[in-house]
C-alpha cells in the first residue's frame, strides 16, 4: 500500500538508483535477507505506532529507508542531490532524512505510524549491516588473521561508462 502513485514512483526510483550498489556490497542472498528483515521491521514499527487495531500497513518504504541507510554506511562520501536541489554526501543525506522521519514520527498524529515504519526499516538495516561488518572483521578461526572487509564494487547500471561512444 502506498499513499499515491507518486510515492510508489519515488520508491522505485530510489530502489533503481541505490539498490544495485547495496546488493553488490551485501551479495544477492544477504540482500534478500536484508530486504525481508527491513520489511518485517517496518511492519512492526507501523503496528507499534498505529492507533487503530484493524489497520495494517504494508509497503516498500521501510526497505527503501533501509537501503538508504546501507548506502550511507558502505558509501558515505557518494554525492546525491536531495529534493532535486541540495547536493549532499550520502551520510549527511541519510542523517537529514532520518531526522525528518523522527520528527514526523513524534509530531505527525495519524501519519506517525507510516513514519515509524520508515525509521524501523532504517534501524533494522543499520543493525544488519553492522553485524555483517563485525563478522567480516573478526579474526579467522583457522589462520587467526583478520578477514578483509573490502567488498568488490561493481558499478550500477545507471552509472556505467561502458556505453559505446558511437551512439
Amino acid at each position: 500500500m502506498h499513499a499515491n502513485l507518486t510515492h510508489l514512483a519515488f520508491n522505485m526510483l530510489t530502489l533503481c538508483m541505490l539498490g544495485p550498489t547495496v546488493e553488490t556490497a551485501l551479495g544477492r542472498g544477504r540482500y534478500i535477507a536484508f530486504s525481508v528483515l527491513c520489511a518485517w521491521a517496518s511492519l512492526a514499527g507501523f503496528l507499534l505506532f498505529s492507533r487503530s487495531n484493524w489497520q495494517v500497513g504494508l509497503g516498500y518504504s521501510g526497505v527503501i529507508f533501509g537501503i538508504l541507510t546501507a548506502q550511507a554506511i558502505y558509501h558515505p562520501n557518494h554525492r546525491v542531490v536531495l529534493f532535486a536541489v541540495f547536493p549532499l554526501r550520502m551520510r549527511r543525506a541519510a542523517l537529514l532524512l532520518g531526522t525528518i522521519e523522527c520528527y514526523l514520527t513524534l509530531n505527525a498524529g495519524r501519519a506517525s505510524a507510516a513514519n515509524a515504519a520508515h525509521l524501523f526499516g532504517a534501524v533494522a538495516a543499520f543493525g544488519y549491516v553492522m553485524l555483517i561488518r563485525y563478522r567480516r572483521n573478526r579474526p579467522s578461526r583457522e589462520t587467526g588473521q583478520l578477514r578483509s572487509n573490502r567488498v568488490p564494487l561493481r558499478k550500477a547500471w545507471c552509472f556505467r561508462n561502458d556505453i559505446p561512444r558511437e551512439l
